[in-house]
């Protein structure tokens, strides 16, 4: 609480930009697997439960032109060029 109240009080300045190009490479696709380990470890979400749930997606929603993620039950992650 007393480092909040000094900062918020502080004169602060900026001294210095430095800019530097970075390459940052994407996570690959969830595999059937890692699609449920996260949706356990992130949101407590059993495998049935997130199959179910990423099947909706797959199947669109009402109004929609289609599905809303790519087929999920797959373990091939390579993507076509």
């Amino acid at each position: 609480a007393a480092a909040v109240a000094t900062v918020r009080t502080a004169e602060l300045s900026i001294t210095a930009i430095s800019k530097s190009r970075s390459k940052r490479h994407p996570t690959p696709p969830f595999t059937t697997s890692t699609l449920q380990q996260a949706a356990s470890s992130r949101l407590g979400f059993g495998a049935q439960q997130t199959m179910s749930i990423a099947q909706r997606l797959y199947e669109g929603v009402e109004g929609s032109d289609g599905g809303l993620i790519t087929y999920m039950r797959t373990d091939g992650v390579s993507m076509a060029g």
